[in-house]
């Protein structure tokens, strides 16, 4: 009985304290590592690197003197630049003023430019006296920078900004107040007198062709007011052959309106161009030959006025063929 409760004493003593031992305790035995264990903190070294001078920087560096090169170079040649003004021509590679007024400028194939006196128009009112005209002035030629002669095309003439050949041989440029230049024919004092009375004798043909296309229109008006006429006789009557005449004369009506429309336009169109002829310069009414339109306009009229004389007779001839109203 003894030896039993020996061995429940060494039991209830025994048991406990290897159950509560740490070491004897599987779970107790990780739990001093977080006490124990050191964190190693990581050491950040720092080194400053020298840098050098790369390709691609000593590119940039380059790049940047080169743009300030080309931008020194642009303002450069911007102050260099000598703008010409539009009061300045250019005659053979040379500056001049333009000449003064009631003088025109010439420039030769070759040599220096001269201003030459502007020939008048004698009128029938003018007396055709000999007055002794002043030498023309001479033209100095402007001082100007090498670089504006060189970017100027040789053998030119520069007038309202814009470069321009000579002309040919017995013609001058004139550079007027605005716009292009242009050659004129060089004419002497006779010479201009006589192609001023040819023009003269032209306008006045054409008056005449401007009266003639005048008295048709007014016939073919007539006309329509005859076919007019015509149909308010035809409805006092009735019948097949009156039914007939209607539709004809109506017909007759539709066309000789229609052609009365196109000829009024006709007309409008010739009185501008009379227009346009008188205000023409004498030297550009030689450049032109006018005498065709002259022509076309009363080959046009007399071919217009026999259609009309024809259709008139195959009309009343028919009517007249009838039987009688």
């Amino acid at each position: 009985m003894k030896k039993y409760l020996a061995i429940l004493f060494l039991i209830a003593f025994t048991v406990p304290s290897v159950a509560l031992a740490s070491w004897w305790n599987p779970f107790s035995w990780f739990n001093n590592w977080s006490f124990n264990k050191k964190e190693a903190i990581p050491q950040v070294q720092v080194e400053v690197e020298k840098t050098t001078p790369s390709a691609d920087n000593s590119a940039i560096v380059i790049k940047t003197e080169q743009d300030i090169a080309k931008q020194e170079t642009k303002e450069q040649v911007r102050n260099n630049t000598v703008s010409v003004s539009p009061d300045v021509l250019i005659c053979n590679g040379k500056e001049w003023s333009k000449c003064p007024a009631g003088h025109n400028f010439y420039c030769p194939a070759q040599g220096d430019a001269q201003c030459v006196p502007q020939l008048s128009v004698l009128t029938n009112n003018q007396v055709n006296t000999s007055v002794k005209q002043d030498p023309p002035p001479s033209l100095a030629p402007q001082q100007t920078s090498q670089e504006t002669q060189k970017t100027s095309p040789s053998n030119t003439i520069l007038c309202n900004g814009k470069y321009w050949t000579p002309c040919s041989s017995g013609r001058e440029l004139i550079c007027p107040a605005n716009g292009d230049a242009y050659c004129k024919v060089q004419l002497t004092q006779v010479q201009l007198q006589r192609a001023t009375n040819n023009k003269n004798n032209f306008i006045q043909r054409f008056d005449i062709l401007l009266k003639d296309y005048r008295d048709f229109r007014d016939i073919q008006s007539k006309e329509i007011d005859a076919m007019n006429q015509m149909l308010v006789e035809l409805g006092k009557y009735t019948g097949a052959i009156t039914e007939l005449k209607v539709t004809l004369t109506k017909q007759r009506r539709e066309r000789l309106i229609k052609s009365l429309s196109s000829f009024n336009q006709l007309i409008t169109a010739r009185e501008r161009m009379k227009s346009d002829y008188q205000n023409l310069d004498v030297e550009m009414y030689l450049e032109n030959n006018f005498e065709d339109a002259l022509q076309d306009g009363s080959s046009f009229l007399n071919k217009t006025k026999t259609q009309f004389e024809q259709d008139k007779a195959v009309y009343y001839d028919y009517i007249s063929k009838q039987i009688h109203i």
